[in-house]
């Protein structure tokens, strides 16, 4: 159909929907391969129309120097325009907890609750868990599965867990994971531990806490799933959750180390890049309610505490 002659000729436009996803088709390394090889061939389709078809690329979150990698995999012209909004999750508090060694000691608060919620019979907020591989979101997964059922029936905890990846059959299972994280109603599915292919073009609804067990290979890919959280009404106060361990930070980007290592705000590090360096953390009071840092240095008189930044305030108030 795309070489068709009745095609070409009335072909308007091109549209690239999340368009940082170019990164996909280049090779992290000389020796790898790219994820998504085709990602980085959607140039090629600007041959297919007439000439001077243009293109229109759309993204949440798209940094400098992923704009030099756009404008090359979509052969944008040197005259291309960019529009751009403020992007800026108010309502998420940012955290990084750095844990020694990679257990399930970290979430310990988060399975708590909700075995609290089922024997109660009280809210538990809907949350995700990523992992930046396959093979740790079915440990991850696999891990909490055994913990859950030592404490509410079975059948119960595979209602509560959810596990996503590319491999996720195109069935049932997937269409209720998803139909689940969209949904305004109460969902007996609580947690899902997801890989990056969660996300795109996925509206979802009611998160309160993204976590990651260990970091996202970089910011974009990082601001994407935090961007998971707080999303629609949810005027209450969410979270993104950083678990890092030594193990983790390899084969990471040099800036998502630097957020890891960060003593300055978390909010004005991750957001600025997205904003043209200008971003006004200052909207954001009581201070404790910007990121983990700013909390600490927060002097409100209210505070509030939450159990998996313990460790780290009071290392902080040692030093």
């Amino acid at each position: 159909m795309l070489l068709t002659k009745i095609f070409r000729e009335n072909l308007v436009c091109i549209v690239v929907d999340e368009v940082h996803k170019v990164t996909w088709g280049a090779a992290s390394s000389t020796s790898d391969k790219p994820f998504r090889e085709a990602y980085s061939q959607i140039s090629s389709f600007r041959s297919i129309g007439r000439e001077k078809v243009p293109i229109l690329a759309l993204s949440a979150t798209i940094d400098g120097d992923l704009t030099k990698l756009v404008v090359n995999s979509c052969s944008l012209s040197n005259r291309f325009r960019t529009v751009s909004s403020y992007v800026h999750r108010r309502n998420v508090r940012l955290s990084v907890v750095k844990i020694k060694k990679k257990d399930l000691n970290s979430l310990t608060w988060l399975l708590s609750d909700l075995i609290e919620s089922y024997n109660g019979n009280i809210p538990f907020p809907r949350s995700i868990i990523f992992c930046r591989s396959l093979q740790l979101a079915g440990w991850v997964y696999v891990k909490i599965f055994k913990i859950l059922k030592q404490s509410i029936p079975e059948d119960l905890s595979k209602l509560a867990l959810g596990l996503f990846h590319s491999m996720t059959p195109e069935n049932k299972n997937k269409k209720i994971i998803l139909d689940a994280l969209t949904s305004d109603d109460d969902n007996p599915l609580k947690i899902v531990i997801a890989t990056s292919s969660l996300g795109c073009g996925v509206d979802m609804k009611n998160i309160t806490y993204v976590i990651h067990f260990g970091p996202a290979y970089d910011l974009v890919d990082y601001c994407q799933q935090v961007g998971r959280a707080g999303r629609g009404n949810m005027e209450s106060l969410c979270h993104g959750i950083l678990y890092s361990y030594s193990d983790g930070r390899t084969q990471i980007s040099e800036k998502m180390k630097s957020y890891i290592n960060s003593e300055q705000c978390l909010r004005r590090f991750l957001y600025a890049p997205f904003n043209n360096n200008e971003i006004t953390i200052e909207s954001v009071v009581p201070a404790h309610k910007r990121c983990i840092v700013c909390a600490v240095k927060c002097k409100c008189g209210s505070c509030e505490l939450f159990s998996f930044e313990k460790v780290k305030l009071l290392a902080s108030a040692i030093s």
